[in-house]
Parts: C-alpha cells; sequence; structure tokens
C-alpha cells in the first residue's frame, strides 16, 4: 500500500489496510465504499448516516450533546463532466476565522463532482490552495484523481466537540491499493488520542516548515529555516542541497 504520510501519523497506514487487500483482489466499487463506510464508523459513537449527494456518498454524524451536525467523510468516482461552480452560495457559507486563515474547503474536489452543504468545510488556507509542501501533495491528489477518474475519498478527524476537523485524511483507490494521506487542518488543538501526532516539538516543526515552505513567502533560504527550527530547540543534523533541483534538505533528530 502507497502511503505518503503528509503529517506522519502512522495509525494511517494500518487503518486503511482491509481496503487495500480489497482493492488489490480485485473488489467491486460497492464492495469498497461498504468497507470505507464501516471503518470510518467505527471512530464515531455517534448517531451517523449515509446518504448520495453529487458525485460521492457521504458518512454523516447527526448532532448530539454539545456535538454539532458534522461530515466524517465522503468517497466517489469523479464525473468526466462538472457544472460550474455557485460562487456566490459558496461565498454565503458561514466562515469563522481564528488563528490561521482557512476557507470554504471542498470535501470532494469541485473537479471532481463535489457540491456544496456537507462538502464543505473549514479548511486551512496554505492546506486547501496548495501554498505548502503538504498543500501541494493534497491538490496533487485530487487532480490525479480527477485526470484518471479514480475512486477517491476523503475523511475528516476532529479533536474536539467542534465542527472544524483536526486531520484530513486524502486517497485514491485503484486496482494497484489504497494510497492514502493524512495532512494536518488545525494546529491550535492537539488530535485525539486513538490519532496521536508527533511530539510537541515535532509538531511545531512541521507547522514551521509548512509556513516557510508556503507559495505566499518565495523562496527562503536554509540559513533562515535553520533559524526557526533552532529558537524550537530542534537539534538539527544536516542542511544541504537536496537532489531535487532549488530544493533544500533538512534532516533532525
Amino acid at each position: 500500500m502507497g502511503l505518503e504520510m503528509g503529517a506522519a501519523w502512522q495509525d494511517t497506514v494500518a487503518f486503511y489496510a482491509s481496503a487495500d487487500r480489497l482493492a488489490r483482489a480485485g473488489a467491486g466499487a460497492d464492495k469498497l465504499v461498504a468497507e470505507l463506510l464501516d471503518l470510518w464508523s467505527s471512530r464515531s459513537d455517534g448517531i451517523l448516516t449515509v446518504f448520495e449527494h453529487g458525485s460521492a456518498t457521504y458518512l454523516f454524524e447527526v448532532a448530539a450533546g454539545t456535538v454539532p451536525d458534522r461530515t466524517l467523510a465522503c468517497v466517489g468516482v469523479p464525473p468526466r463532466e462538472v457544472d460550474a461552480r455557485d460562487a456566490s452560495y459558496q461565498a454565503g457559507f458561514p466562515l469563522l476565522q481564528s488563528g490561521r486563515p482557512v476557507d470554504r474547503g471542498h470535501l470532494m474536489p469541485h473537479s471532481g463532482g463535489g457540491l456544496f452543504g456537507p462538502n464543505i468545510f473549514r479548511q486551512d488556507r496554505a492546506l486547501n490552495r496548495g501554498l505548502s509542501l503538504d498543500g501541494r501533495r493534497y491538490r496533487d491528489t485530487e487532480r490525479t484523481a480527477v485526470a484518471r477518474q479514480s475512486m477517491y475519498f476523503a475523511a475528516l478527524r476532529y479533536a474536539d466537540a467542534s465542527d472544524h476537523p483536526a486531520v484530513i485524511e486524502t486517497g485514491t483507490i485503484t486496482a494497484e491499493g489504497v494510497n492514502a494521506q493524512a495532512y494536518r487542518n488545525r494546529f491550535d488543538v492537539a488530535v485525539t488520542a486513538s490519532y496521536p501526532p508527533p511530539a510537541d516539538r515535532q509538531c511545531a516543526a512541521h507547522a514551521v516548515l509548512d509556513t516557510l515552505t508556503s507559495a505566499q513567502l518565495g523562496d527562503v533560504g536554509e540559513e533562515v529555516v535553520r533559524m526557526h527550527l533552532e529558537r524550537l530547540d530542534v537539534p538539527i543534523v544536516a542542511v544541504g542541497d537536496s537532489p531535487t533541483e532549488g530544493k533544500t534538505s533538512i534532516l533532525w533528530s
């Protein structure tokens, strides 16, 4: 199973293993969707409902107690053609800004047939717009799924009783198996115990590097990166040129 761990959470590898085996065994779309829904349902103790919306099947958690209505995941195959985006509707979707800038993100991308309503969630802007290293990986997965019309899924992980997800998992499913990624969507909360983050220092380092690689900042030199990591007391083993042209490799312990 190919897994590019955007935020390096290890339980994603094991979590999608059963779906990976089914895909490699040639299981049909209905069986794969059912398996994913079972997996995602195991993460919630709430009241769940499943429905079709646009090009995808959604798993939705109904409000209970202090927990609001919130989408848990979706899965579908991007269609060949999609309708024009309704920009006025999207602009009217409520959006609370606090801390890092956020956007009205699409769980299933609009280019993949994603609509509004349960498909819209509060998403870190750098991730949504491909302005960071993780953001570029995130957008590349979406583009690949749409271009190849591969089965695409996205799941939201929550760290509190809000509808603001802390982690986003995305991936594609082909005959070669599951290719999944996990990305941090919030930097103001710790993730749940069942989804452990790296050590606090490494979380801070990932956040700094995510910001420094933002396209809004332009190119930054290795000394600038070194300075910011040293402020976090991150032991740097080596900083130097990467085999990739124009890139810098950073190794810390």
